[in-house]
């Protein structure tokens, strides 16, 4: 997936995060070259435990770049789930398959396998802040970037996330969103921004992972709550429309932050 949001060597502006998930497939967004050459590695794993196609989105930001990395093909430990049983027939196509079983094994096997298979290798996880903090935000490959980037111009290092209850959940597979760890995640959060660039993939599934656990969190991603846009939906963000010291980031987070 050869995405270029900013029309630099296309003909258009796009994404193809909505068009995967349109035919249900899997989407991994690296944040930075060794993240391609580890995504990679359990895109395939993921593909042949859960029986699907498997997208890696791939941006300029992520690929047109140096980065040392480690290249070990065996540095990798995957993990196959323990808290999902597998039909004993498998998921693949078999004899006599018809478009309704496809279907139906489709929304009632693959997708919880893959649902799995992201829980226990852990592609989302916590980066920055503890347990306990109030302010969530939660972004993907390029956009982690961006806000890691933030955070350190600002000088909001591990210590200073700790002081001001400010943590951050980097989300490594945007569709099908993984709920039950961030659901972990957002235990006794005041708020969750979801950072996202190009038409939000994540927001829609957040909230809907969210929405019957107790207390949960206020969630804003590319509105604020008065309706103001906080992130834009054309080109590209960067690490200086997030670095939260515009006034309606200020009025979103800091007047929250212990």
């Amino acid at each position: 997936m050869g995405d270029d949001h900013t029309c630099e060597s296309s003909t258009t502006c796009h994404q193809t995060d909505l068009a995967m998930l349109d035919v249900m497939i899997p989407v991994l967004s690296p944040a930075g070259v060794q993240e391609v050459l580890d995504f990679s590695i359990l895109g395939w794993a993921l593909s042949r435990y859960a029986g699907l196609w498997v997208g890696l989105k791939c941006l300029k930001d992520t690929v047109e770049v140096v980065q040392v990395v480690d290249g070990d093909p065996h540095r990798l430990t995957i993990v196959e789930p323990a808290d999902y049983a597998m039909p004993s027939e498998g998921v693949s196509i078999r004899l006599g398959d018809t478009p309704q079983r496809q279907e139906a094994r489709m929304h009632e096997v693959k997708r919880h396998a893959a649902l799995a298979f992201a829980r226990a290798n852990g592609l989302d996880r916590r980066t920055h802040g503890q347990p306990g903090a109030k302010i969530g935000i939660v972004a993907a490959g390029k956009s982690w970037l961006d806000v890691a980037h933030a955070l350190e111009l600002l000088g909001i290092d591990e210590a200073e996330c700790d002081r001001m209850g400010l943590t951050v959940w980097k989300v490594g597979m945007v569709w099908p969103l993984e709920g039950r760890a961030l659901a972990d995640w957002a235990v006794g959060l005041d708020l969750i921004v979801v950072v996202e660039e190009k038409r939000p993939v994540i927001e829609a599934q957040l909230k809907e992972a969210l929405f019957n656990i107790p207390d949960r969190p206020r969630v804003i991603g590319g509105y604020d709550a008065a309706g103001a846009i906080l992130f834009k939906e054309t080109m590209a963000l960067d690490r200086f429309p997030i670095d939260f010291t515009d006034e309606q980031y200020r009025r979103e987070l800091f007047s929250r932050m212990r």
